[in-house]
């Protein structure tokens, strides 16, 4: 972690002694209009963004460890690096003027991966493009080797557009919130505003576009998704909330590049269900179990105490608990993330949630229902749409590769295996037991879950 600190404070002085920001990887017209909207970017405050979140998200700092301690980057680069039209795209950039090649062989080399080498006898030829007429507004015509006149004042200093990040104040959190803290900086109006410039002015610039826009982008863009690595990241990304369609709108605006239509996640399939149900209906269940139900009340309190704590991580020790984990996550389901959410909740992360306890004191009131949780899964298994969910189970299972496949393993004969192995411990009984007795039903909550996504144990 030390050292993605100490990269990211490199880059923050990177720019001293430029004429640009970042430093020149070419010369040349395009170089130049490249270099103008890498201007743009707030690069000092975005550092200091992800090195705040390097240093304090546990998120962050474990989808960092796990692309660093993993083949995935290095297999994506691979994937990339295969597709023709990509080396189409690095030739073309190198003749115009970008070292292409020194920049992707500096991501080569610190992965592990062969260089490119570029064959000079194959440079292609840019498309050519008509020089595009100036506006009226614009003072002078464009010319096909445009220079840059030197200004004769002084570089001003930059104005202060973009937001001041207090690392206290506005962090967001977790991988989606870096994302988010990181596009609140950026100024797209002047993003827009240089672009449009660009296409009036520069006929490297339009070459440019016009060369993405005649279908190798679109078709970079097709074999990308069709990379495993890329889809690992696109689906970790999606797991954890990051906003990603806001990439293939861009891409849609800028190059007319449409983003190929790809099978859901599994946890995408998930929430086909959960829209069957009448969620308004269920949440005034529970609010009225939690606030009428003492045996409820009575149970929620167990899960912050010592004493389940105890209980829980006994049982999670267990090599047949891990071996259930285990075999729940290699089946497409993040059990291991739910797990984590679950210790938050009820205060295993050295920390109870604010003020729960008190919430529950004062919310309690006059018994008009009853049973505990046991009634309380049975009324919200009256309100579900079983035939509805019944026919979406069998759409799936026909439909959908992923889900009839996590129900295959799920229903299997070896994981019945790995779950009896489990329930015949005596940790796992001394657990349920000992939960049964404070109104905790763990066994009723598992059947309502399953019967949601149309399983019948």
């Amino acid at each position: 972690m030390k050292f993605i600190l100490a990269l990211f404070a490199s880059l923050a002085i990177l720019g001293l002694g430029q004429s640009h920001q970042f430093p020149d990887f070419g010369k040349g017209p395009l170089h130049e209009d490249l270099q103008d909207i890498l201007d743009l970017i707030p690069a000092e405050n975005i550092v200091k963004v992800a090195a705040d979140y390097l240093e304090n998200d546990p998120e962050v700092k474990a989808v960092v460890k796990y692309l660093l301690t993993t083949p995935l980057l290095r297999n994506l680069v691979i994937d990339f690096e295969a597709i023709p039209e990509v080396i189409h795209l690095l030739k073309y950039l190198q003749h115009e003027g970008i070292e292409s090649y020194y920049l992707i062989n500096q991501i080569n080399r610190a992965l592990n991966i062969t260089e490119l080498v570029p064959k000079p006898t194959t440079t292609p030829t840019p498309t050519p493009t008509p020089t595009p007429t100036p506006t009226p507004t614009t003072a002078t015509k464009p010319t096909p080797q445009p220079t840059r006149e030197p200004t004769p004042e002084p570089t001003p200093e930059p104005k202060p557009i973009f937001h001041k990040y207090n690392a206290i104040k506005m962090r967001t959190g977790g991988l989606a919130g870096l994302f988010k803290d990181i596009r609140v900086l950026l100024n797209y109006d002047d993003f827009i505003t240089v672009y449009v410039e660009k296409l009036r002015n520069s006929s490297a610039f339009v070459n440019l576009i016009n060369e993405l826009k005649s279908g190798n982008l679109q078709q970079i863009v097709n074999k990308l998704h069709e990379s495993t690595s890329f889809q690992i990241i696109l689906n970790g990304l999606k797991n954890r909330n990051v906003n990603v369609k806001i990439i293939g709108d861009i891409l849609y605006l800028v190059f007319g590049v449409t983003i190929p239509n790809h099978p859901k996640s599994l946890e995408e399939e998930f929430v086909d269900f959960v829209n069957l149900l009448p969620m308004e209906k269920i949440v005034d269940v529970i609010i009225k179990y939690v606030n009428e139900d003492k045996e409820v009340h009575n149970a929620i309190l167990f899960m912050i105490t010592t004493e389940f704590h105890d209980l829980l991580r006994a049982l999670e020790a267990l090599k047949e608990h891990q071996a259930l984990v285990v075999y729940i996550q290699k089946s497409g389901f993040n059990i291991i993330q739910q797990i984590q959410v679950f210790h938050e909740i009820i205060g295993m992360e050295d920390y109870v949630p604010p003020k729960i306890e008190s919430f529950l004191k004062s919310q309690i009131s006059v018994q008009e229902v009853g049973g505990g949780m046991k009634a309380l899964f049975a009324d919200i298994y009256s309100l579900l749409p079983l035939d509805k969910i019944d026919a979406l189970y069998k759409e799936k299972l026909q439909t959908s590769k992923v889900f009839a496949d996590y129900i295959a393993r799920v229903t299997s004969p070896e994981l019945r295996e790995i779950a009896h192995n489990l329930y015949d411990h005596e940790t796992y009984k001394r657990f349920i037991t000992k939960s049964n007795e404070k109104g905790l039903d763990f066994v009723g909550y598992a059947i309502l879950v399953n019967r949601i996504i149309g399983l019948k144990f």
